[in-house]
């Protein structure tokens, strides 16, 4: 069974809210959006995850506060992780060339 991010955000968060994990999973998915060219990630994550693009919004606003995702003025979008967020995704380790 594959967990998708409209999973993890599902529900109520209960006492506790939310964690820095669970934001850094959306903070991922919404620089993966905005490298691919598009400048709505809020509205690209509402059709692909359901729910409101701004409910969506609010969630990567959270998320930036929570210093995930670099600041940023508005209106623009940020192609990065912030450093902190690293420290919840898995990226992937580049493979290392061989040896001769």
């Amino acid at each position: 069974m594959t967990i998708t991010i409209a999973d993890v955000f599902a529900g109520h968060p209960g006492r506790g809210g939310r964690s820095d994990a669970d934001y850094a999973a959306l903070a991922q998915i919404y620089v993966r959006i905005v490298k691919a060219g598009r400048s709505n990630p809020a509205i690209v994550i509402a059709e692909r995850y359901g729910g409101s693009s701004a409910v969506w919004s609010q969630r990567i606003a959270e998320a930036r506060r929570r210093r995930l995702l670099p600041p940023t003025s508005r209106g623009k979008a940020s192609t990065t992780l912030a450093p902190y967020a690293h420290a919840f995704v898995r990226t992937p380790t580049p493979a290392k060339a061989p040896s001769s």
